[in-house]
């Protein structure tokens, strides 16, 4: 069955944990990790029983938050199809000109870790420099309960 369209659920960080990553792709506003909560078969190219796990922040007007592309650290293979075992998020707020926040995070496996951080500028602390967490899934094929409880 083809979907022409992917349910969307907010979600934490968090969730992450105990889940399989079968790749990562890193782009200036977004990270995207296609995911299972089983391991997945390197020889299988579908996409059935996969969902995505995508973070990023949706702008305003006056604030800019983005990936630091050259924070990407110890991006590395051997964490892919190993569960996450560990997880962390990291808040950094400075106030000197404007508001600036880097948000920092590390992804371990039982194989190996790596670790990016966002920064986020804005001119008053009235706009949320936060990251977004989405889970994005087939209809039916999946449920919010299932994918964030490891079903």
């Amino acid at each position: 069955m083809v979907y022409d369209s992917f349910e969307k659920f907010w979600c934490d960080f968090s969730d992450l944990k105990g889940k399989f990553i079968k790749w990562a792709s890193f782009d200036n506003d977004r990270v995207k990790f296609c995911c299972s909560t089983n391991v997945i078969d390197e020889e299988d190219d579908s996409l059935e029983n996969l969902f995505y796990f995508i973070m990023e922040h949706s702008q305003n007007c006056c604030e800019c938050v983005y990936l630091d592309e050259e924070s990407i650290k110890d991006e590395d293979e051997s964490v892919l199809n190993y569960a996450i075992v560990l997880e962390t998020e990291k808040i950094s707020e400075l106030k000197d000109e404007g508001w600036l926040q880097y948000t920092y995070y590390k992804i371990r496996t039982d194989k190996g870790y790596f670790s990016f951080h966002f920064r986020g500028e804005g001119d008053s602390n009235y706009y949320t420099l936060d990251v977004d967490c989405i889970i994005e899934c087939r209809p039916s094929e999946f449920n919010i309960d299932d994918i964030v409880k490891g079903r």
